[in-house]
């Protein structure tokens, strides 16, 4: 079973490295149509369209739909942009976690190009107006495959095209398939993630005047790392057209305080972007160089129903159990290593409170009492304090992250004086907890203001 798990994610990336070897048609039987590359959304621009290892949003379900199966809320996009030449788009998505299932996302984009002057086949100009349009409907569907491998997800992608041009146009539907894998069983690498998009398998188009042509299958392959618990993101990926040259982008994004700077691009072109998180709200914009001028981008997303899925919430509690418990402990291994034991211990004893699966915590723990007792011994132990011990009526991370989240919502409710409870009830047990000691400073200040 061991070794079905190793294997897998590269199973699920070698196949539609294959199936782009084997199914691709030539250059002079295809048409090369990308919806993406003038409708997309604004944070992938932004990153010069590596997004392919990000997909952490709703807007996976355009660029990597395996993403969407790490959506714990219902979504609502609304974007749009104003383009170079006269050109414009805007789109609309809803996406929905299907308990045990995965998550569902249905979208509708409509692209407009400038009125163009209407000619004969001498180059004469009839007097006429015309303008080409496209609508792209998408479903996306993204489950994530922990069961079976820690930190990988698949999904599937079905557009329907439909294009507008004078009498004539086409209509089509194209498969795209998604692989998205993070390194979370590799400690060292458990900030990088990966992902695989093989777009339009098959994908072909129906003119009006009755010919066809295949879409020429994309394959894209992206990597991701996250510095700084997140505070830095760095992203890349190549793009490969049987017949074409391989084109590839690079990105980067900053996120201060819920604003976030972003800067991406591929060869000769480069584009900015901005975003702003409050709460369940997303803003984001885009700025992006083309060949044909500057194009602008906007978004707003919306997140409602939050944890609706109780296996879903169970899932990221043991993450943020995981990761919290990690965290204290490479804390307390530094402090340990630059003789600041009593700070260590206090830190390794939270850590078994987050994690008590840590596999040498027990061993630090007796380590750390050691050197703190020879310290008081000595006399060298800062007067006042004394050997932090566990509270024994703390209950189990599970539970304490439950009493956080209380807090949270009854803060958002403006029950004040329940948050605070609940906040201090956690700041007892974990009293290292950043997060909490602003949110009970925040609670006070507030609690003051009503009271006057």
């Amino acid at each position: 079973m061991q070794r079905v798990k190793n294997i897998l994610p590269v199973i699920l990336f070698l196949i539609p490295v294959i199936l782009t070897a084997e199914l691709s048609p030539d250059e002079d039987h295809a048409v090369t149509y990308d919806i993406n590359a003038s409708i997309t959304t604004p944070r992938a621009n932004a990153l010069g369209g590596a997004f392919e290892a990000v997909a952490d949003d709703s807007s996976s379900a355009y660029h990597n739909p395996a993403g969407l199966g790490y959506l714990y809320s219902m979504n609502i996009d609304l974007g749009g942009g104003i383009l170079s030449a006269g050109r414009m788009f805007f789109n609309l998505g809803y996406s929905h976690p299907l308990k045990k299932i995965g998550v569902l996302f249905l979208g509708i984009r409509y692209f407009r190009s400038a009125d163009m002057e209407e000619s004969d086949a001498n180059g004469t100009l009839l007097g006429k107006s015309f303008s080409s349009q496209d609508v792209d409907v998408t479903l996306s569907f993204g489950r994530r495959l922990d069961e079976a491998v820690k930190g990988l997800s698949a999904g599937l992608k079905i557009d329907y095209l439909y294009n507008t041009v004078l009498e004539e146009g086409f209509n089509g539907i194209s498969l795209s398939y998604g692989v998205y894998y993070s390194f979370l069983a590799i400690p060292a690498l458990r900030h990088l993630s990966s992902g695989l998009v093989l777009e339009n398998l098959p994908g072909q188009v129906k003119w009006s005047t009755g010919r066809k042509d295949d879409i020429q299958t994309r394959l894209k392959f992206g990597l991701a790392y996250r510095f700084f618990r997140d505070l830095l993101l760095f992203s890349g990926h190549i793009v490969y057209v049987k017949d074409l040259e391989m084109e590839w982008a690079l990105g980067t994004e900053l996120n201060y305080k819920g604003f976030f700077f972003r800067v991406g691009g591929e060869p000769y072109y480069y584009n900015t972007g901005i975003g702003f998180r409050y709460q369940v709200y997303e803003i984001n914009y885009a700025f992006h160089v083309s060949d044909l001028g500057n194009d602008h981008l906007f978004s707003l997303n919306y997140k409602f129903g939050g944890a609706i899925e109780e296996e879903t919430r169970s899932r990221i509690m043991q993450e943020i159990i995981i990761s919290k418990g990690e965290n204290y402990y490479n804390d307390a291994l530094f402090h340990y290593e630059n003789g600041r034991y009593y700070e260590a211990l206090q830190n390794f004893r939270l850590a078994q409170l987050w994690n008590p699966e840590i596999k040498d915590v027990e061993e630090r723990i007796k380590e750390a009492e050691k050197k703190v007792e020879e310290l008081q011994k000595s006399g060298k132990l800062v007067v006042g304090l004394t050997i932090p011990v566990a509270r024994t009526s703390c209950p189990s991370a599970n539970e304490l992250l439950k009493h956080y989240y209380s807090g949270i919502n009854a803060y958002m409710e403006n029950n004040i004086e329940t948050a605070l409870k609940e906040w201090r009830y956690v700041a007892s047990c974990d009293p290292n907890n950043e997060k909490v000691k602003i949110n009970i400073k925040k609670a006070e200040i507030r609690l003051k203001e009503i009271s006057k």
